[in-house]
Order: C-alpha cells, then structure tokens, then sequence
C-alpha cells in the first residue's frame, strides 16, 4: 500500500484517494463486496454506500495500526450533496448535509463536534490548521477551529455572494491565453492542449472582445448540457464549443453530420446568432490558431431565429439521435390532431419508445403494438420477443398470434397504430413468429426486415400508412402527426387489456388466502392470473403462505414464533390443512399441468432472492411468472433476471402521486397496481393518461366497488370471488 511506502520515507506526505463507488444513481459496488448488501440487497445504491462504508473503515484502521500513525491526520470528506438516485425518496426525508471528519489517531481526545457552520469551502483553512499551519481562511474559505465567522454566518446568501464576486472567482480560477491558439494532440487524450495548459474535453470557452477566454463551461453530467448553456447564452456572445462530431456538426449546420465519427472531436467557433460559424474536426497535432478563431467571430447578420435553429438541432441530438427530425402527417383533414416522436433502434443503438407531449413510453426487444390517442398515453397493447420466438406480454396475442385481431378488437378505440421494432425482429433466420405476428395487417414492408434492422410501421383507419426500414444497427425517428380524430374522453375500459388476478390464488370452499393447490384448480377455468403470497422457510425455501402468523394459525390451527423448516411445513399440510398449501415445486409442476396459467409473485420478504431462486430452479418458466416488485430500485435487477412482466405493486411504497408518475417513466411495466386510495386520489387515471400504463386495484369483491373504480380508470381487479 502507498501509505506504508510513503511512511517509511520519514518525509511529509499527502495521500489523496477518490472514491466513486457511490456515484448516483446506482452506484458502483467493488469486487471486494460482492457478499455485502444492505439488508436484503434491494437499493443499489445503499448496496455501493455499506460497501464503501466498510472499505473505508478498513483503510482506516490500518493506518491507525501503521507504525507512522502518530504522525498522521486522516481526513474523510465529500465533495457535494448526493444526487438523485436510488435511496432519493428516503434521503430526502432528512436534514441533508455534507461530511467533513478529522481523524488524529495519536490525540487523547475521545472526538468532538465543532458545532459552528459552514460549508465546502471551509474545508481547506480547517485541514491546514490540524497540520500545525493555523490559518484564518484561505480564498473564500475560514478556518472553523479559528474564532473567526465563516461566509454562511456572516451571509443571507451564500450563493448570491459568490455569484456578486464571480469576476474575483475568475480571477483565481486564471483562463488560458489563445495567443498561440488551441492545439490538439492524440498523445493527450481527450483534452485540448491551450498554450501549457490542458483542458478536457468536452467545453465551451466563452469569449471576451479580444477573443481570449472569459469563462469555461465543462458538462459535468448533471441535468444541464451544454447545448443548454449554448442555449441560454446572449446573442452576439462569441465562442468556442468542442463536442463530439456529430453534435457540433449539427450545432453548425454541416453537411458533414451524416458523415460524423461518433468518437471524434470536433470544434464550432462564432458568434452566437450569426448566420455562419466554422468548424474543425481535430486531428492529430492540428492546431487552430488564434487569427482563425479571430476571423471566426461576427457582429453582423446577428438573429435569436438562426440561433434557436441551430439549437433546435443540438436538441434533436441530445433527445433522439438525429439531427433532422422527420415529420410524417397521417391525414391532410383539418380535425385531424396528435403528434407523437417514434424512434426505432436497431442493436446497440439505444432505446426505443414512443414520446407523446415530453413522456416517453419505452420498448422492449422485439415487436410492440401501439395505440395512439391524443387524451392518453401511448398504450402498448401487445408485445411479442419475435428475436427469441416468444409470445412475452399480453394474453390477448396468446390466443391469436396476430397483431391485426388485436388491432381490430380496439378499432373502437384508436385511429392509428404502430408497428415497432427494438434492437433485432429476426434472429438466427428464424421469421415464423414474425410472420405469424403481421401477416394479417394491411401494410406488407415488414417482412423485409433483417437481423438488427430498425422498423416502423404505421396502420391507420383516418389516413394513409407507412412503413420504414432502417439500416443495420442504426436508429429510425419519426415524427407523427395528425393521426387521430379528438375526443374529450374515451372510455377507459377500450384502452388496453389486461387479466383480471385472482388474489391469493382466488377464494375456495368460502376461504380467502389460502394460496393452496386447490384454489388454483378450483378457479383455473375463471382466470388467467393467479397472485400467491410467497414467504421464507427457516431453511431458506419458499412456500405458499401469506404469513407465518395469522395466516399460518388459520391455516394449520397451531401457532408458531417463527418460521418452520420446509420439510414440516410439507408435513403440516399432508396432515391437516385440508388444503395443498403449494411450495415452489408443487407451483412449478401445476404450471407445467396448465398451460396459459401465470402466477403473480406476492414475496413478503427479501423480494429480490426469492425471484432469483425461481429463475434459477426454474428459468424454463420465467415467462409464466409475473413478479411484483415494491420500490422502483427493484425494476432493474428484477428485469436482468430475465422477467419479461413485470408489476409495480404500491402497498408498500410511500412516495406521492408525482413521485409515482416520475418512477413510471423509467419503467416498461405490464400493470401498476395500487390499493383504493391510490385510486379514488386518481392515480391510475393519471398513470393511464401521462404514462400509459394501466392499473390494478385491490383486493375487490363486489361489482359496485369494480364499476367504480373502472370509472376512475382502474383497468382490472385483483379479486377473491368476482369471475
């Protein structure tokens, strides 16, 4: 370890050691922790914090055993507040603040708390005062162990105060001249080489009237861009963009974008709302002098129309892919409305969706039939992996194999369909699903689809198709308007199908909750779906039981403390439950015996091990499980087990409708299910119409409560006797 070697030296010394494993939004969790979780390993996020907590506490008890201990100061710091990520709902239900900690691992002192405030800036006076240098500040920063007040007790406003100072912030911060121009090399990667200073990649220079720099704008990858700034700059500011080809070209208008290596650089220099600017792309030891950057700056012809224009294409860029969005009109007639952005992404090329009013409705590899309305959400109404050959959403398409029954079971509905591809349609040659799938719908393009070829396909009963076939492993986009007629409100019920669930495997022999066997057979003629409350044994197996309390007294008439082993939980049921209470091995071997059936995980502890132990013990069946997940942390380890359908299940979430709304956005969801309140708050009117996402509610058993709650646009039930 350096700190060993740097020790033995008896020379002073500093080692600094950056950690990024907590980066948001799911951080990034070391080989070292790869048997650490906290508590049942759901949140990645506070998965990469514990491992982070634990590594650094090993570091530190180290050095505190390192024979130089007595001469050393450990400091453990952030940098910044933690941005958004998987814990952002519970972090944020506290008093947030910043870590500054000394170590001193030869003082007597127990530890203290120097209970004076301030901020970041005072972390360096106050790390030079434990180093024997006692200071009272340093630029804008002061010493919290000096008796001197820091900037957040002597100002209202921290913030304002810098910002009123900023010429004194650049000052300290000294620009780099241009006078010998700007030079590249591919020696020094990623970085622009301004006289002997470096500056990395990608920036924007801001230029004063001598065409020197003002200010440096870097893209630290936070919710800004810097086609934002570009955006927000003042006509007739000169500068200096370096970006990635394809963004430059687009910024400067080049015919060159089409042409663009996406892993070159390039750079844009003018003035911003001039009609003309020039660009470079860098090549290696090309230098661009300080004349031609002159000569590049323009006070005449000077508009915010060519400057929004050039932005518009930066936009198109940053959102979609492309620099030129298309404009498809499915009808000419005037009571036409809607405008939807479609992009199609072939392997590797991103992801796919339908974007409506800013919100996307995202897509899965494979094929996805969409209907479209202009008062919701696009909503996804049959899906099927034709890459793998497998049928993965919506029991609607099971029973037809055809996208134009389904299409012609929603006419009612919408006007307009699409026809999307994501990632490959075809793989290995094999076309048999595909053909199944289309052959029936009007328009014929599609069967000319190859391996990782982007399609859109658009069916229309108000106005003409239109296919499109993309390149190989490229992206289509589209925009597309006027493809529906308007109405204030379409009934919601038309909107989509989804299968009503039978809850706890459906009421049997006047009992709910049983989760048995012969629930499952007694009901199996009335639904499709069946949820089954799943909990853990003593020795790590799972079994059909709601709880190992109420549910299992009620069920066995013996109450236990805890959990039983799984060999007498089998015994308790072959002696007297009068029921076959399932284990995941009876389950699978019923799903096996019936064909069509899926079952609706309901997992009461540790979510996450529990879908993964089916996975494993039973991958052949993972299309016939439909996992239910409780936070939205939980959607992407569930999704890269392999489950296709999923459901966001709200009983234990806390977050509000907005929240809610939010999460939805990043998830490709088969249902949202969410208890009454939820609904009667109008939630799933709100998921169906925003996000188009349709919704349960539970647990329903009359038909006044159903009707209801289909009125506040609740798509099905999960009920115990309604069929």
């Amino acid at each position: 370890m350096n700190n060993s070697r740097l020790s033995k030296n008896e020379k002073p010394f500093g080692l600094f050691s950056l950690t990024l494993d907590t980066h948001n939004p799911n951080g990034h969790i070391s080989q070292f922790c790869e048997r650490i979780h906290y508590k049942d390993g759901s949140n990645p996020i506070l998965n990469s914090v514990h491992c982070a907590d634990v590594l650094v506490n090993n570091l530190v008890e180290y050095i505190k055993e390192n024979p130089g201990k007595n001469e050393t100061i450990i400091a453990i710091s952030s940098d910044h507040y933690a941005m958004k990520n998987t814990a952002w709902n519970d972090l944020n239900k506290g008093k947030r603040r910043n870590l500054f900690m000394v170590i001193e691992p030869a003082s007597p002192e127990k530890g203290k708390t120097i209970n004076k405030r301030g901020s970041m800036l005072d972390v360096a006076p106050t790390l030079l005062s434990f180093l024997d240098t006692p200071i009272d500040g340093l630029g804008f920063g002061r010493n919290l162990n000096a008796d001197v007040p820091s900037l957040v007790e002597k100002k209202k406003s921290i913030d304002a105060y810098l910002n009123e100072h900023q010429n004194v912030v650049k000052y300290l911060w000294s620009y780099p001249k241009l006078n010998n121009g700007i030079h590249y090399s591919l020696e020094v990667k990623d970085r622009l080489l301004l006289g002997d200073r470096e500056v990395s990649l990608p920036a924007i220079f801001k230029l004063n009237d001598d065409a020197n720099v003002d200010e440096i704008i870097f893209d630290n990858y936070g919710l800004k861009k810097l086609g934002d700034y570009m955006e927000e700059m003042d006509i007739g500011q000169g500068f200096i963009w370096a970006d990635r080809c394809k963004l430059i070209y687009a910024f400067a208008r080049s015919e060159k974008i089409g042409e663009s290596d996406k892993d070159k650089w390039c750079i844009s220099s003018g003035t911003t709302g001039a009609s003309d600017l020039s660009s470079w792309e860098l090549t290696d030891n090309m230098t661009i002098s300080h004349t031609d950057i002159k000569s590049s700056l323009s006070s005449n012809d000077l508009s915010e129309a060519s400057h929004m224009g050039r932005v518009t294409g930066i936009s198109n860029i940053l959102k979609y892919g492309v620099g030129k969005l298309d404009t498809l009109s499915v009808s000419p007639e005037s009571n036409m409305v809607g405008s939807v952005v479609v992009r199609s992404a072939g392997f590797s090329r991103g992801e796919s969706y339908v974007e409506q009013n800013g919100k996307r409705v995202k897509l899965k590899r494979g094929l996805t039939l969409v209907g479209l309305t202009d008062t919701y959400a696009p909503i996804k109404l049959s899906h099927v992996d034709s890459c793998a050959a497998q049928v993965v959403d919506h029991a609607t398409l099971e029973d037809t194999g055809s996208f134009a029954t389904v299409m012609n079971n929603y006419s009612e509905s919408f006007d307009t369909f699409l026809v999307i591809g994501h990632d490959s349609v075809v793989c290995n040659g094999d076309r048999n699903l595909l053909n199944a799938t289309l052959s029936d719908i009007e328009i014929k393009k599609w069967s000319r689809i190859g391996y990782r070829q982007p399609y859109i396909g658009i069916i229309s009963s108000k106005g003409k198709n239109k296919e499109l076939i993309g390149e190989k492993e490229e992206a289509l986009v589209l925009n597309v308007e006027s493809f529906t007629e308007h109405v204030e409100s379409v009934e919601k019920s038309m909107l989509g199908h989804i299968e009503r669930i039978a809850h706890a495997g459906g009421g049997y022999n006047g009992k709910t909750y049983t989760n048995s066997i012969d629930a499952l057979n007694e009901n199996k003629s009335y639904y499709s779906l069946f949820e089954i409350d799943f909990s853990w044994t003593s020795d790590n197996e799972l079994v059909c039981i709601h709880d190992w309390k109420h549910s299992f007294e009620r069920t066995f008439g013996i109450s236990t403390e805890s959990p039983v082993s799984y060999n007498e939980f089998v015994q308790l049921v072959s002696k007297g439950s009068g029921m076959g209470n399932c284990t995941l091995s009876s389950l699978a071997l019923w799903l096996e015996n019936n064909p069509g059936k899926k079952i609706v995980t309901d997992v009461k502890e540790k979510n996450i091990d529990a879908l993964r132990l089916i996975a494993e013990r039973h991958p052949d069946l993972k299309s016939r499980f439909i996992p239910q997940i409780y936070w939205p942390e939980e959607y992407k380890m569930v999704s890269e087990l392999g489950f296709d359908s999923i459901i966001w299940t709200l009983y234990r979430f806390g977050g509000d409708i907005e929240d809610i709304l939010n999460h939805l956005e990043t998830m490709d969801l088969y249902a949202l299910t969410m208890p009454r309140g939820k609904a009667d708050a109008g939630l799933a009117e709100l998921a169906l119409k925003k996000r188009g996402v349709r919704s349960y509610v539970h647990t329903i058993n009359s038909k006044e409560a159903y009707l209801h709650y289909l009125d506040r646009g609740v798509s099905e039930i999960y009920t115990d006797w309604l069929h």
